[in-house]
């Protein structure tokens, strides 16, 4: 886990940080901690794998990536749960995985950028359940490039999103795909 030192409970606030989940076994439990745009964007491997820019994405959860694009997962990361937290007013995406298994999100409210609230890329097993996704240009949850995904999507409201509430492409194997669009 790179840039996210270890807070106490009483430490909530507002925190000008991108994250990157890179090991397995983490437990991020955020108790409605606010994740914000840092003033000075950390480059992270989920934003250079993919050519983007330093600080697109509010939480990435990154596996071993080779080069390419899409890029190759070499070894995905697992085991990760991202729980409590609130991300917004990242320009791109507020939570990422790319190149995960076993990735759980939960009571989270992400908001999108110009593409997406939550988007799950190369990711198996992945759960998003009682989650509020607002935004998102292109959706609000995006699940893409995942062969043999395992994905669930339970319980979400997802609101103001671009085109699509819910975008499954190029996956499949998704478990129960349900959620409450409000317009």
């Amino acid at each position: 886990l790179h840039s996210f030192p270890t807070r106490r409970s009483s430490d909530l606030g507002v925190y000008n940080e991108n994250l990157e989940i890179t090991p397995d076994h983490i437990r991020l439990i955020g108790l409605n901690a606010v994740l914000e745009p840092p003033a000075v964007p950390t480059a992270r491997r989920c934003s250079t794998s993919v050519g983007a820019d330093p600080n697109p994405f509010g939480i990435c959860v990154t596996g071993m990536l080779g080069a390419g694009l899409p890029p190759t997962v070499l070894r995905p990361v697992r085991d990760v749960t991202i729980s409590g937290m609130i991300v917004h007013r990242f320009p791109s995406t507020g939570i990422v995985t790319l190149g995960a298994d076993g990735v759980r999100i939960e009571n989270t409210q992400a908001t999108g950028g110009i593409e997406y609230g939550i988007l799950l890329s190369q990711t198996k097993h992945g759960t998003v359940e009682h989650s509020r996704i607002n935004g998102g240009d292109e959706a609000g949850i995006y699940v893409g490039d995942s062969h043999q995904a395992g994905t669930v999507l339970a319980d979400n409201t997802v609101s103001d999103s671009g085109f699509f509430a819910m975008f499954i492409r190029d996956s499949s194997e998704i478990g129960r795909a349900s959620c409450r669009e409000r317009v």
